[in-house]
């Protein structure tokens, strides 16, 4: 929020969005305020089918993402015993005690689908909001026949890249591929030419 770090999560979200024909909308930077994050997830999911978070995942207590979700989908949060494993030998592994904390991590909004974090310790989430019949994705340009769709989805991240990234690619990716109708995908191409002014 205050201009001292560069927003390439959603830069690199939106490209590959993009690269399975969705379009994004819109790019929110948030701060850290409870009101206003669930206020803002409320409202991203009435305008949008997809809503993607990233960041707020971590153990402390200005790591308020997981709360809010909870809170702004009138849903609880449940103790996921498979991921709390998975925190605690994050630290066995490197031979560290692991702070109590860390267990706060291990909180899931009720339907919601932890997704593995194999390199850090904040699991990422693919929360279905709303399931239906949508007709134009049973009619989806692949041929494959899906009558029961999620008509709504939220998604959340933890704020590191190179958490992000692999999380995104290899699980959320296909996610969305799966239950979404994709748009038309737009191929680009970028030519670089020096010498000419804009107006030319």
């Amino acid at each position: 929020m205050l201009g001292h770090i560069a927003n390439t999560n959603a830069q690199f979200i939106s490209s590959k969005l993009s690269g399975i024909g969705i379009k994004t909308s819109k790019h929110l930077d948030i701060p850290d305020d409870s009101n206003v994050i669930i206020a803002s997830i409320r409202k991203s999911l009435a305008e949008s089918e997809i809503v993607i978070l990233s960041g707020g995942l971590g153990p402390t207590v200005d790591d308020l993402t997981l709360e809010c979700i909870a809170k702004a989908l009138n849903k609880k949060l449940n103790f996921h015993k498979k991921t709390a494993g998975r925190i605690k030998a994050h630290f066995k592994r490197r031979k560290i005690k692991m702070p109590a904390n860390n267990m706060r991590q291990a909180l899931v909004p009720e339907g919601g689908i932890p997704i593995d974090n194999n390199i850090g310790t904040a699991p990422g989430l693919i929360i279905p909001v709303d399931k239906g019949i949508r007709p134009h994705v049973i009619a989806s340009p692949d041929g494959v026949r899906r009558d029961e769709a999620i008509s709504k989805v939220l998604l959340a991240f933890p704020g590191v890249p190179h958490e992000l990234y692999p999380m995104l690619e290899n699980t959320a990716i296909p996610y969305l591929k799966k239950h979404f109708h994709a748009g038309k995908i737009i191929k680009s191409r970028v030519i670089k030419i020096t010498g000419l002014s804009e107006s030319k």
